[in-house]
């Protein structure tokens, strides 16, 4: 069947020049009025050169003409109507003789005379080849998280009968909305309206109200097939976040859920956002976890939950763990239950270096935005750039909750700070000008913060990099600090002691989760804490870490193991158990002396039997996967290439490998909060606030649509050339 926007089929019987269809003359109009008007100036020309052309030929191109003109009256044909003709197409055979064929299976069929289509009616209903064509044209087109968005094909707008469906416009343009989180009245706009009737003249107006009962559809729609997809993981992971919002003034709670699916691709879905009502207690936030655990059916398959230090958080954590582990046996004891956000954490020891030059913070800050005033003054200041021999044309003015944006400010002015003081001779309005030893300060600051920006940049990567990465640049940002404290600068050492402090105060416990990761890294395995953890602790604190982190590893592979014993036998006692009453008396006779009985029995059992050696023992012991580093090495892919290798030990990665060990994902959802609950649509019932947070979040996941959720520093870029 012809999808819409497609050109008609070529007719290979039908001559150049000639018109397959009338359709687009009824409903573009402005189209026909231009084509007609080009033909009545072509027939004017055309008049105009064959009375030119009579005068120097005379009577030898009368006979051409008559014939040219029986020709153009010949081409014209009667339209041929029936839907059929959208299958078929007519073909000239070698010997003249013409056929129709099917434009699916290529079956080539006699043409009748009479114009009769019944005998290719007949054929479309048998015909298998159209028959998958249908069905493949009528699946719901939701694609996997990695497809290109250019490639996906919209849902079919004209149904089997040839009549164009509205509804499938309709859920289009919902998904649109959510996706792109417009408000409802956007669909009652005329620019909107006029849009779409020039795409789609059949197109007809539809309001605000509809178009949310659609979305409200698409929402629960959404929701049924995620539920299925969540229950076929084997664990749950969570990262949760409050915040306010600053139009409708009450707090919102959001729980995002983390997983690696079935084909070893990190996953995230927001499955809740709900009003908090006041006054939020760690009590609140707990029952508010569990109520949407207890809604989509996963409290059993509870692993971890991620969190910021908030004290509440502390709180709310504590009495879910409690209550968990009387329902289940939590994993290791339920010392991974709770993950700390290490993006909060290196934010508070950042926040102590940048405090010691905050006053130069401001004078930078406040220096650009002067500049960026006006374009004089950014060519005045570019000007004076060039007479002193410097080469770049970029500063920045930083968001100033953001601390990389900051770093990014302070090392890009750094290269001007000998203009800055020239240009203040030409601007005698200028007042920002750090001194000498604030710029000293300034790259003494700068020096160490590059160390926090490269661990930050990983820890709190948009495509949330998994927990197997952090333990490497913690232990990166240690070492900087211990080299501080022992700076020959009194300013150094002061900075970077109070920034160690808090540093032990919240690494100073081992951190097993990000331990256990690291050596599921091929590349690491158990090196990696045998390289780290003497430069991160004390020498007794360090070899007392490294035994307990292998002892908890060992823990948590034999109760992984006990569960895949568990499965084996069940699953041995049901094909047993089914077979026995299928099997024919037959089959039977026939097994009886062959020997296979007693020895699929003998293969049940030791099926289940340990192996000597451990899969945990046989992959630690393995030399680590050499010529891999940095991020561009994919860790799940190789876990999935190893599955059956190590069967306990890849289901123990995929549940450790899950875990987000910040709150990122949390923190984003919050960015696209602000953009939905705008100033114009701050009276949104807190129902209707979830609908769109959520259903907006899965259906970009769906068609692999990105939205940029942080606010950006303003780039202030400098003339190249001198101007006077």
């Amino acid at each position: 069947m012809k999808k819409v926007g497609e050109p008609d089929p070529i007719n290979p019987m039908q001559k150049e020049g000639e018109t397959q269809s009338s359709q687009s003359h009824e409903y573009i109009n402005i189209e026909a009025d231009e084509n007609l008007h080009e033909t009545n100036n072509q027939d004017v020309n055309k008049d105009h050169s064959e009375g030119d052309n009579d005068e120097y030929h005379g009577e030898d191109n009368d006979g051409e003409d008559h014939a040219e003109e029986d020709e153009v009256l010949q081409k014209a044909k009667r339209q041929k109507t029936s839907l059929v003709w959208e299958d078929f197409v007519e073909v000239t055979l070698p010997g003249g003789q013409v056929k129709v064929q099917c434009v699916h299976c290529k079956k080539k069929l006699a043409k009748h005379k009479s114009g009769s289509t019944t005998t290719y009616g007949r054929h479309m209903k048998s015909c298998s080849k159209r028959k998958q064509f249908v069905r493949t044209q009528q699946l719901l087109n939701f694609q996997p998280v990695d497809v290109d968005v250019g490639s996906i094909k919209s849902p079919p707008l004209i149904g089997l009968d040839g009549k164009y469906d509205a509804t499938k416009m309709r859920e289009s343009i919902a998904n649109w909305l959510l996706a792109t989180e417009q408000p409802f009245t956007t669909v009652e706009d005329d620019m909107f309206v006029y849009m779409m009737k020039t795409a789609n003249p059949m197109f007809e107006r539809i309001s605000r109200a509809t178009i949310k009962s659609d979305c409200i559809k698409v929402y629960e729609h959404e929701r049924k097939k995620l539920k299925g997809l969540i229950n076929d993981a084997s664990s749950v992971c969570l990262t949760t976040d409050c915040w306010k919002s600053s139009h409708q003034k009450i707090e919102y709670m959001v729980i995002t859920r983390h997983f690696i699916d079935q084909n070893w691709r990190l996953q995230k879905r927001v499955l809740s956002f709900v009003h908090v009502p006041p006054p939020r207690t760690g009590l609140d936030i707990a029952d508010g976890i569990y109520k949407c655990l207890k809604e989509w059916e996963v409290e059993a398959k509870i692993f971890s939950i991620s969190v910021d230090n908030a004290s509440y958080n502390d709180r709310a954590v504590s009495t879910l763990k409690k209550n968990f582990s009387k329902v289940k046996k939590l994993t290791c004891g339920g010392r991974l239950f709770h993950v700390r956000c290490c993006a909060h954490i290196l934010n508070l020891l950042v926040k102590d270096g940048l405090s010691v030059i905050e006053d130069v913070i401001e004078e930078v800050r406040e220096a650009v935005k002067y500049i960026n005033h006006s374009e004089s003054r950014r060519q005045s200041f570019s000007n004076v750039a060039q007479q002193l021999q410097v080469r770049d044309r970029k500063l920045l003015i930083d968001v100033p909750t953001r601390w990389n944006s900051t770093y990014d400010m302070l090392s890009l002015a750094i290269k001007f700070k000998d203009v800055f003081p020239r240009y203040a001779d030409y601007e005698p309005h200028f007042q920002h000008l750090p001194t000498e030893q604030d710029w000293e300060n300034v790259e003494s600051v700068c020096e160490v913060l590059k160390v926090f920006k490269v661990c930050t940049n990983v820890i709190s990567g948009s495509d949330y990099p998994t927990a197997n990465l952090y333990l490497i640049e913690v232990y990166k940002v240690k070492e900087t600090l211990d080299k501080g404290v022992t700076s020959e600068s009194k300013f150094i050492r002061d900075m970077t002691k109070k920034m160690k402090e808090k540093f032990d105060k919240y690494w100073g416990e081992c951190h097993l989760l990000m331990a256990i990761a690291a050596m599921l890294d091929p590349r690491l395995k158990k090196w990696v804490i045998e390289f780290c953890y003497p430069k991160i602790y004390s020498p007794n604190e360090a070899s007392k870490n490294i035994q307990d982190v292998s002892k908890a590893l060992e823990l948590m592979y034999e109760e992984y193991l006990e569960n895949h014993e568990a499965l084996v036998k069940e699953s041995a006692s049901h094909r047993s158990g089914s077979s026995g009453g299928n099997t024919s008396s037959k089959a039977n006779e026939e097994s009886i002396g062959s020997g296979w009985d007693a020895f699929d029995e003998y293969l049940k059992d030791a099926d289940v039997e340990r192996p000597v050696k451990s899969e945990l023992k046989m992959y630690l012991e393995e030399g680590v996967l050499q010529g891999h580093g940095g991020m561009n090495f994919n860790i799940l892919e190789w876990w999935n290439t190893h599955r059956l290798k190590y069967r306990v030990l890849s289901k123990m990665a995929m549940d450790i490998l899950a875990v987000p060990i910040s709150t990122v994902a949390s923190e984003s959802t919050f960015s696209a909060g602000g953009r939905v609950i705008d100033p114009y649509r701050s009276t949104l019932a807190p129902t209707t606030v979830e609908m769109l947070i959520c259903g907006g979040d899965w259906i970009r996941q769906i068609y692999g649509v990105k939205k940029k959720f942080k606010e950006t520093p303003l780039e202030v870029l400098l003339p190249s050339g001198k101007q006077n």
